[in-house]
């Protein structure tokens, strides 16, 4: 084959199938209206008679086109939903801090009560601070030292009548049973 002969084949050949793939690459550019389209959807509504009637008669009575009348009326609904929305937020939050602070307030008042009244139960309360509530301990009979869980009002008739029966009966400390053994 000669020379220019298959110089001719092979540019023929580069024309044919190099224009279709050169040209598959190249990209259409969306114009300005596709952009804008799609942007901008379209919404399409049907009204009954009644609904059209009052729809003209406030867009004719404002002055206002009927897609101005509804943009209006979305941003109105818009401005509605977002006062509401923070005030429902506002008593919703104020309402749980609330329900919060009063549950953590019975609990930690409960949990104080609970550990006060073990305190006084095992003795472990200073005599002065049951004293200045109006109370006292009952008193072992030989030592004279607090009973753990025995607290009676003070003054009372009741108080003493307590007392006198500790000292008469002899109500003691488990401690002062054990028997020291001599060797």
């Amino acid at each position: 084959m000669p020379k220019n002969l298959k110089n001719l084949y092979i540019g023929a050949y580069i024309r044919a199938y190099m224009r279709a793939n050169i040209g598959s690459k190249r990209r259409h550019r969306e114009t300005y209206w596709q952009r804008w389209v799609k942007q901008h959807p379209r919404i399409s509504i049907y009204l009954n008679r009644e609904d059209y009637d009052v729809l003209k008669k406030v867009s004719d009575s404002l002055g206002l086109s009927y897609r101005e009348v509804l943009l209006n009326a979305v941003s109105d609904i818009k401005a509605l939903h977002d006062k509401l929305s923070k005030a429902l937020e506002m008593i919703i939050e104020g309402k749980a801090h609330q329900q919060g602070y009063d549950e953590g307030y019975r609990k930690g008042y409960e949990a104080g009560y609970e550990q006060a009244l073990k305190d006084i139960r095992n003795a472990k309360v200073p005599e002065y601070k049951i004293r200045a509530l109006g109370l006292e301990y009952i008193k072992c009979a030989i030592c004279k030292k607090p009973l753990e869980g025995y607290v009676v009002k003070t003054g009372t008739k009741l108080t003493e009548a307590i007392k006198n029966y500790v000292i008469r009966t002899n109500i003691h400390h488990s401690y002062h049973d054990k028997v020291v053994k001599n060797d």
